[in-house]
């Protein structure tokens, strides 16, 4: 009597620590009804049997317990793992509870069995044996939301990639990193968001347009999934490269083309106020994709103006960076325009050469008829 209230104090004891309910095993009988397909994602670890009670056994003094995962069709099979615990050990028979917990982690989609065998002796000597089977469905995971992947992106853009799950449990269990093609790592995180504006704009990326590799992880290991957006699969592995936009001219009334004949030449009086300022140089960064326009803004440094004939020029301004362009402003000579017969549109050589975050010595020509 002694002996059996030991052995139901100790069980007690274990289902505290495990802090459910505890349900014993009977020894002999039948085994458990097979248990219906058990459906997960691949890189989601499966715990069984799901039910932890039904692992718990009464004492014994020998164990064996044995783990068998294969493909539905027989053709693979390989050792399952599975944890061990120890519980209450009855130090007058030797006799040890336990609990076991199959762990298993699946890599590839496809259709799977476990079997599961239980041997032992109990401490009367009586031989228990407990045999289980499960199914298992297992699936690639879905985006949660669809997916657009973009090879390249304009220096000036803001990009993320979002590679959230629906069945990854654990938003803790995402990080990511960001390596250029040369092997350096540039970036590294946690999260299922990989926040790529930084790369992007960077200038010296932009200037040699550098490729780079982003991975994102779950469980620190790299994998696959479903998007949503086309139904296909893909690895969580996204290679881009960042671009250089164009510097463009915004509404310069001189002419850019050297090959433009003198008589086509535009005639600009250079006193014309308004919105149209033949005095005023400027310009932006611009990156199309499809029909819409990345716009950055342009900043220029080390700015010289000069003309042909050096007359023409006065003086002009330090660029001043707007909200969207740059604009560099030229202060005509009064006294050259009006020298020669009254109004006589004169040609007149402009050659702008200035750096920017991206490009360096940078000349711009323009040709006008001014007056």
């Amino acid at each position: 009597m002694d002996g059996l209230q030991r052995r139901r104090a100790g069980l007690l004891v274990l289902a505290g620590v495990l802090g459910m309910c505890v349900s014993f095993a009977q020894h002999g009988g039948k085994p458990p009804a097979e248990m219906p397909t058990i459906r997960v994602s691949t890189n989601v670890e499966l715990v069984l049997p799901q039910k932890w009670y039904n692992e718990i056994w009464a004492p014994f003094v020998k164990d064996s317990y044995t783990v068998t995962v294969r493909t539905k069709d027989g053709k693979q099979s390989w050792p399952g793992t599975f944890d061990r615990i120890a519980g209450f050990k009855d130090e007058r028979t030797g006799s040890q509870t336990y609990v076991y917990r199959i762990r298993q982690t699946f890599d590839a989609p496809g259709d799977y069995v476990i079997d599961k065998t239980f041997d032992g002796t109990d401490e009367t000597g009586k031989a228990i044996r407990k045999s289980s089977q499960w199914s298992v469905s297992v699936r690639y995971p879905t985006l949660t939301t669809p997916m657009a992947e973009d090879p390249a992106y304009f220096f000036g853009e803001s990009p993320v990639i979002t590679f959230a799950t629906l069945e990854f449990p654990e938003a803790q269990g995402y990080t990511y990193s960001v390596w250029q093609l040369n092997g350096a790592r540039v970036d590294t995180g946690a999260g299922s968001n990989i926040f790529l504006q930084r790369i992007v704009n960077d200038p010296r990326n932009a200037a040699s347009e550098k490729e780079f590799e982003a991975r994102g992880y779950y469980g620190g290991r790299v994998f696959s999934f479903v998007n949503p957006k086309d139904s296909t699969v893909h690895r969580s592995i996204w290679r881009f490269r960042v671009r250089k936009p164009t510097l463009d001219a915004i509404g310069i009334l001189w002419d850019g083309d050297g090959k433009t004949e003198v008589d086509s030449l535009p005639v600009l009086p250079m006193d014309m106020r308004g919105a149209y300022n033949p005095r005023l140089f400027s310009y932006v960064y611009l990156g199309r994709k499809g029909s819409a326009f990345i716009v950055s803004k342009a900043m220029i440094t080390g700015l010289t103006v000069e003309s042909d004939p050096p007359e023409f020029l006065s003086n002009y301004a330090p660029p001043v960076v707007g909200k969207v362009w740059t604009d560099i402003e030229i202060s005509p000579n009064t006294a050259f325009l009006r020298s020669g017969q009254a109004d006589e549109p004169k040609l007149v050589t402009l050659r702008l050469t200035f750096d920017t975050q991206l490009e360096r010595r940078v000349t711009r020509t323009y040709r006008a008829l001014v007056y």
